[in-house]
């Protein structure tokens, strides 16, 4: 027989709960449905900003208070990354923090996991935006450096990641996303027929399988 694999608890910065609008937020919120279905042997807990109302969530959740003055600004979401997240790992015995966006905290409580989407604001002079987006951008740079395992998804951005943070790359891991459910192989011909005459693509095998 093998034995189980040990539980641990593993606590998510969950700042992009609700705001599906966000690539950010649908990979959040991918990962708290996914996360229990793979490894149902761990715990998980979400901590959220106590200042914002993000909706429910399945998971158990710990809020993270923000002083008033900075509610609500750029200030408070570097303070939720900064301080009130890794207090909260801390207070409910995390064996691993994750921080599914680029924003992990310089204080590590526990063991870290930070997933870099991409380097855009480091890599594209539109998006570097002014001093205090260069001053961010530089300090979570600096900050998934120190984690122990940084995420990514593509080989694209974990070259960059290796390129331009300087990781160790046994500890940089492409982790590709996977399609919605609203993307599926269709089969029905009328709609298959309506879709190649919209896009004006060829017929045949093999051609138009997918919308």
């Amino acid at each position: 027989m093998h034995a189980s694999p040990p539980s641990r608890h593993l606590v998510v910065n969950g700042w992009f709960w609700g705001q599906l609008q966000t690539g950010s937020g649908q990979y959040l919120h991918q990962l708290v449905e996914a996360l229990p279905q793979v490894a149902p042997e761990h715990r998980y807990s979400l901590v959220l900003p106590a200042s914002v109302e993000r909706g429910p969530a399945p998971w158990r959740v710990e809020l993270a208070a923000t002083p008033e003055r900075w509610v609500g600004g750029n200030i408070g979401k570097v303070w939720f990354e900064q301080v009130g997240f890794p207090r909260a790992c801390g207070r409910l015995g995390a064996a691993v923090a994750l921080v599914p966006y680029w924003g992990s905290p310089w204080s590590r409580p526990c063991r870290l996991a930070v997933t870099v989407h991409d380097l855009i604001p480091l890599l594209l002079p539109a998006y570097r935006g002014g001093r205090a987006q260069r001053l961010y951008t530089e300090l979570v740079s600096r900050t998934a450096r120190r984690a122990d395992v940084v995420l990514t998804d593509s080989q694209a951005s974990r070259r960059d990641v290796l390129a331009h943070l300087g990781i160790a790359a046994e500890r940089v891991h492409a982790v590709p996303l996977a399609a919605g459910p609203q993307f599926r192989p269709i089969s029905d011909a009328g709609e298959l027929a309506r879709v190649r005459e919209r896009y004006r693509l060829p017929g045949g095998p093999g051609n138009g399988r997918f919308v």
